[in-house]
C-alpha cells in the first residue's frame, strides 16, 4: 500500500524511478529497449544503400560521338551530380578509332546473342556468325539481303574492335566490396573477339558490363522491346537507353531541352546557332528523336516550346501493366 500511495501521487519523473527498482518496471524496460532497437534495425536497413553494379545505359549518351570528337580520338560526357564518362580510342596501330552510335547497335547485340545463342561457351562468351548478327539489325527482307556484302561485314568488324580496344572511364561505378561509388578507369565493352568454328565469331563480353546490361536493361525490358530499341536510329537510341534508366518504372517525367543536347554531346554546336537555326532543328531533329525514343519505351512524350521541357507520361493502359 504504500507503494501503491507512492505512485498514485508522484509525478510521472518519480513513477518511473519506482517502476525501475520493481521486477515488472525491470521488464518493461527491457521490452521498450529490444523494441528500440528492432525498430532502429529497420530504419538503418531501409536508409542502407542498395549494393548494384553500374547500369550500361547510364553509358549509353558515350557512343553519340560527333566528327570533330572522332578526329581527336577522345570525348567526355558529363551526367548529374558531377557524373561523367570519357572515351578514348587505344593506341594500337590496327585501332579503327574513337566509338560510334552504330557500335552501341552491335554491344546491346551481342547481349541478346549472349542471352539466347544455343552456342554459348560459358556466361560471356558466345558464338555466331556475321550474318546473323547483321541480320539482327535488319528490319525488312531487303535490307536483310544486303547485309552479306563486303561493306557491312567490314563495318561490323571494325566496331566490334573499337568496342574491344577503346579505353572508358568513368567516376560513378559501385564498387559493392568498398560499398561506395569509385572511379572506374580503362575498362573496355568485349574483352576478346576471335574465330570460332565455320567461320563464326567468338565474342567475349566484359562481365561487368554483362552483368549490368543483364541488372538494368532485362529489369525493364522483354527481348522483342530491347530488339526495338536496337533498331532505332541516331539520336532515339541514345535517348531511348538513357530515359529507361531514369524512368524505371515511373508513370511521369520531364527533361530540360538543354539537358538532352549535353547528353547528345550537341550543347556547344547548337549554343553557337543562330536562334532560327537552332528552333528549326530542335524542331526536325532532337524533337522527333525524344518521341520515337519515348514511344519505344512506352511514354507519350510532349514538348512545351516556351517552357523548353520534354514531358512524358506512361499511358494508363501500359502504367497499369507495369505493376
Amino acid at each position: 500500500m504504500i507503494y501503491y500511495s507512492k505512485i498514485k501521487m508522484s509525478k510521472p519523473e518519480a513513477i518511473g524511478k519506482i517502476l525501475n527498482q520493481t521486477g515488472i518496471g525491470r521488464e518493461l524496460q527491457r521490452e521498450k529497449n529490444r523494441q528500440k532497437r528492432q525498430l532502429a534495425r529497420v530504419k538503418k536497413k531501409k536508409n542502407y544503400p542498395v549494393p548494384t553494379e553500374m547500369h550500361s545505359m547510364e553509358l549509353s549518351p558515350i557512343f553519340n560521338t560527333t566528327l570533330a570528337e572522332r578526329k581527336k580520338g577522345w570525348c567526355r560526357r558529363d551526367l548529374w551530380n558531377g557524373k561523367y564518362i570519357e572515351a578514348g580510342k587505344s593506341k594500337l596501330p590496327n585501332d579503327k578509332g574513337l566509338i560510334q552510335g552504330e557500335d552501341l547497335s552491335v554491344l546491346l547485340g551481342c547481349f541478346l546473342f549472349l542471352k539466347h545463342t544455343k552456342t554459348k561457351h560459358d556466361k560471356y562468351t558466345f558464338e555466331t556468325t556475321p550474318y546473323q548478327m547483321l541480320r539482327l539489325f535488319g528490319e525488312d527482307e531487303d535490307i536483310q539481303k544486303d547485309i552479306t556484302g563486303g561493306r557491312d561485314y567490314q563495318r561490323l568488324r571494325d566496331s566490334l574492335s573499337r568496342l574491344q580496344s577503346n579505353n572508358i572511364s568513368t567516376n560513378f561505378w559501385w564498387d559493392t566490396i568498398k560499398r561506395e561509388r569509385i572511379v572506374k578507369y580503362s575498362f573496355h565493352f568485349l574483352e576478346s573477339v576471335g574465330e570460332g568454328e565455320q567461320k563464326s565469331l567468338r565474342i567475349r563480353l566484359s562481365k561487368d558490363i554483362a552483368d549490368s546490361i543483364e541488372k538494368g536493361y532485362v529489369k525493364y525490358l522483354t527481348k522483342n522491346s530491347l530488339l526495338n530499341i536496337i533498331r532505332l536510329r541516331g539520336h532515339a537510341k541514345i535517348l531511348a537507353l538513357y530515359l529507361l534508366k531514369l524512368a524505371g518504372y515511373k508513370k511521369e517525367l520531364e527533361q530540360n531541352l538543354e539537358t538532352i543536347l549535353r547528353l547528345l554531346g550537341l550543347e556547344d554546336k547548337y549554343k553557337r546557332m543562330e536562334k532560327r537555326y537552332f528552333n528549326r532543328y530542335t524542331k526536325e531533329i532532337i524533337i522527333p528523336a525524344m518521341k520515337r525514343a519515348s514511344e519505344t519505351i512506352g511514354f507519350h512524350c510532349e514538348y512545351k516550346k516556351e517552357e523548353k521541357k520534354f514531358y512524358l507520361h506512361r499511358p494508363l493502359s501500359l502504367a497499369h501493366k507495369q505493376k
